[in-house]
């Protein structure tokens, strides 16, 4: 059933290194403000229709909240919204005044990325019998879960009501997903390395957030050890 491990650089939030498991299984208008600074774009998507940078990176940020993501909602919609923001971002390159929707649509196109691969991830563990996929699937939930916590910039949003005790929330959820996983059996090898790798980024993310409140227009784009030291139980339960 598990088969093509394959290594490699992928994109991501984290830029950590990433697991790339296959598994078998069957125009232009400009809003401004007073100042004379861009604060929102229109322009005119591949097919013509109109789109702004503000709606679509809205939009992206309705599939998920802290406590679930809509990834079959996403889904239906990933290609479209893929799209979009590639022709805002090509827009945005000659638009030097825009910095503030730049450094915006830099952290949304990887938070997608992030989404859309999840998507598969959800599809296939959610739908396998094997020990530990459903583990492996409430963790790659998690994971998209906790972008929720960050604002259009990729810092911490301080505005969500409560944030301080979400977070402590989402690091308890991590660590319990992770002593659940912890004691099981006859894991599949693939099974384990994704799941090592999920725990990883959920755990990079959280520890970002955790910090002292950066600025608006800091991302998280810090680089992270391609090696990953693998714990004792990963070594001594997997299933070769």
């Amino acid at each position: 059933m598990y088969s093509n491990i394959s290594f490699g650089k992928g994109p991501g939030l984290t830029g950590i290194f990433v697991f790339d498991i296959t598994v078998r299984s069957e125009y232009l208008g400009y809003r401004c403000n007073v100042k004379g600074l861009i604060t929102s774009i229109d322009l005119e998507s591949i097919d013509g229709a109109p789109i702004s940078e503000e709606k679509t990176i809205g939009r992206i940020r309705t599939f998920v909240n802290v406590e679930s993501f809509d990834y079959t909602g996403l889904e239906a919609e990933v290609d479209v919204l893929e799209a979009e923001l590639r022709d805002i971002s090509q827009i945005l390159e000659k638009t030097p005044e825009a910095q503030s929707l730049v450094d915006q649509v830099k952290f949304a196109q990887p938070m997608l990325q992030v989404m859309k691969r999840a998507i598969t991830y959800m599809h296939c563990y959610g739908n396998m019998e094997a020990p530990g996929a459903r583990v492996l699937y409430k963790m790659v939930e998690l994971n998209v879960r906790i972008l929720a916590m960050y604002n259009v910039f990729g810092a911490l949003d301080m505005t969500i009501n409560g944030y301080a005790g979400k977070l402590t929330n989402l690091r308890a959820l991590l660590k319990f997903y992770e002593n659940k996983f912890e004691g099981l059996a006859d894991v599949p090898l693939a099974i384990r390395i994704m799941f090592l790798d999920q725990t990883w980024r959920a755990d990079q993310k959280l520890s970002f957030l955790e910090q002292k409140p950066v600025e608006e227009s800091e991302s998280v784009s810090a680089e992270i050890p391609e090696r990953i030291p693998l714990p004792i139980w990963f070594l001594v339960n997997a299933n070769y």
